[in-house]
């Protein structure tokens, strides 16, 4: 369990020992303002933290939460969520790493765009967030007003992040837009992503889901049954059935889909 503070509150790594009570295996202390985010890799447990122009990447024993390694990231290069794929660490953002099995950094690629959210189906890697698009607005064909926008973007690459594809998605009476999590599913291998939008109309975060095939083709838009929130946070993973659960933001609940994205229903 990982929480993290925008304070100067120490950031604390829980680790959790489910018996007939839950237990405190250890507690490590972090000497940075928040947590961007966390994942495992191999015998370890990794936090992306902040320090104002650093972002160090933190590496742990899981057994006993001694601190390993620390790898030093620009704060400017935006990293904000980390996956193993095989023997290889990727640690997305703006810039987005490669750290192989002994800690070191090996390669690092420019995306050009806000990474939020990563995912593999182990053969590619799928980065998504939000890129700037200039949008224009127009009246009898004569253009009013311009202004830049954040847009949905997500993209597939390699295992050594060359680009493959890319798709973007942009509604005109959108205001912004951003992906927030990505996740495969396991039976249909499809690309689930959640995101939220604004419109000039709503000014409020209105939740979407959008289903790519590998291709990143748009199979299928969910947004009708949710509704709008003042915050962001999100969760998406998948059941060995395919059947996928999206945890809505602030406390609209959980919504359960089938493999298909049809709805099944929701608890609050």
């Amino acid at each position: 369990y990982l929480h993290s503070m925008r304070a100067w509150i120490p950031v604390v790594i829980l680790l959790l020992a489910v018996s007939v009570m839950a237990q405190f295996k250890w507690v490590q202390y972090l000497n940075i303002n928040s947590a961007w985010g966390s994942c495992t890799f191999n015998n370890l447990v990794v936090v992306i933290g902040y320090n104002g122009t650093d972002a160090p990447v933190i590496f742990m024993d899981k057994n006993t939460g001694e601190i390993v390694k620390v790898v030093k990231i620009p704060s400017g290069d935006k990293p904000t969520n980390c996956l193993q794929v095989g023997d290889r660490l990727y640690i997305g953002g703006k810039k987005t790493y490669i750290i192989d099995k002994d800690l070191r950094v090996v390669k690092a690629v420019d995306v050009g765009f806000n990474v939020y959210t990563l995912t593999s189906d182990g053969n590619y890697i799928y980065l998504a967030g939000s890129a700037e698009q200039m949008v224009r607005e127009e009246v009898s064909g004569n253009v009013i007003r311009r202004w830049y926008t954040q847009v949905f973007h997500i993209e597939k690459r390699n295992l050594d992040l060359q680009l493959v594809d890319s798709h973007r998605i942009y509604q005109p009476d959108w205001r912004w837009g951003e992906i927030r999590e990505l996740g495969v599913n396991p039976q249909t291998d499809q690309i689930w992503a959640v995101g939220y939008y604004d419109t000039e109309k709503r000014l409020n975060n209105i939740v979407i889901i959008i289903i790519f095939d590998k291709g990143l083709n748009i199979k299928k838009k969910i947004e009708q049954i949710f509704y709008p929130s003042p915050f962001k946070n999100a969760g998406l993973c998948f059941d060995k059935e395919g059947n996928a659960y999206v945890k809505l933001p602030w406390d609209f609940g959980l919504a359960k889909f089938d493999k298909n994205g049809g709805y099944v229903n929701a608890s609050n």
